[in-house]
């Protein structure tokens, strides 16, 4: 009987409930806010403190003054001894597969003045160059140079020279524009060659327009200018020796020019390295420029006799 009376009048119960529930909220409103208004009525104020703000004064501590200790001798044996800022100069003898080290206040003292200058740090010319061509298109025979012979050396595309360890890959001529100051004034004639070096197996490109150096610098020596020596062409890794003394080139730094070379003495232990730069010479300075081949470029022959009009 009760849950029919509920499916009967279900909806009207729920009606009913929401308006008991409705009246309710209404008195407890009404009720709160004679609380409400009491609340608001009552003055907000901020009191502050009287007593003024004192910071905390933070005062450095005295600097506290220290000396460094003397270096003591490593395990390696008594000449490894060196000061935190100012490490030793090591080196590694390949013959011997040993190091050795100087000292700091050791290494300036030598029994004989270094007397090794540099005279240039210049690109060496790559050993082929590109002198010329003749025929006619899709025959041309090459005409290079060796800088260090005489004479001339004729090839054609896939020819192998096989004492400058060279393949002839390509050879093209073609027109390029000549640009002045951002405006073309007129066509020249530019021939080109692509070379596969056997020797480091990649590829390089002659331009009849330029010469061809190597990566590789080339640093001019020679001992003191009052001993009256030539000038000796050193590459990195060489060694020479001179009066008892070895020097070994340890690096080559063409911008700016300087080398670093290291010399010893055979039997003794220790060595000395130095950083060389380029002595100037204020006599001649037109010989100078015209002995670095870096200043030198020549136009090159861009044809011998041609064909093509």
């Amino acid at each position: 009987m009760t849950k029919r009376f509920f499916i009967l009048y279900y909806d009207r119960l729920l009606v009913g409930f929401a308006l008991v529930a409705l009246i309710v909220s209404v008195g407890w409103f009404w009720q709160a806010q004679g609380e409400v208004r009491r609340i608001r009525a009552q003055p907000v104020a901020v009191r502050l403190s009287n007593s003024a703000y004192q910071p905390v004064v933070l005062r450095p501590a005295a600097p506290a003054s220290e000396r460094w200790a003397k270096p003591t001798a490593q395990a390696a044996g008594a000449g490894w001894v060196y000061e935190l800022f100012t490490p030793p100069v090591v080196f590694y003898h390949q013959k011997s597969a040993t190091f050795t080290v100087i000292p700091p206040l050791d290494s300036t003292e030598t029994n004989a003045p270094f007397t090794l200058e540099l005279v240039s740090v210049k690109r060496e010319l790559y050993r082929l160059q590109l002198a010329g061509y003749f025929g006619e298109p899709g025959a041309y025979t090459v005409v290079f140079t060796n800088p260090n012979a005489p004479g001339t050396v004729r090839a054609r595309e896939g020819e192998r020279l096989v004492d400058l360890g060279v393949l002839i890959k390509q050879f093209s001529v073609t027109r390029v524009a000549l640009e002045r100051q951002g405006a073309s004034t007129g066509f020249e004639v530019a021939a080109q060659v692509e070379l596969l070096d056997k020797h480091t197996g990649a590829a390089v490109m002659l331009d009849s327009r330029s010469q061809k150096f190597t990566e590789a610098p080339v640093a001019l020596v020679r001992f003191s200018a009052s001993t009256g020596s030539s000038n000796r062409a050193v590459r990195e890794g060489e060694e020479f020796s001179d009066r008892g003394y070895i020097y070994r080139i340890e690096r080559i730094n063409p911008v700016p020019a300087e080398v670093t070379v290291t010399r010893t003495q055979p039997g003794v232990a220790l060595s000395e390295t130095k950083i060389l730069h380029p002595s100037i010479d204020t006599s001649a300075p037109r010989k100078a420029l015209a002995q670095d081949s870096t200043h030198s470029l020549p136009r090159l022959a861009t044809g011998l006799v041609t064909k093509e009009k």
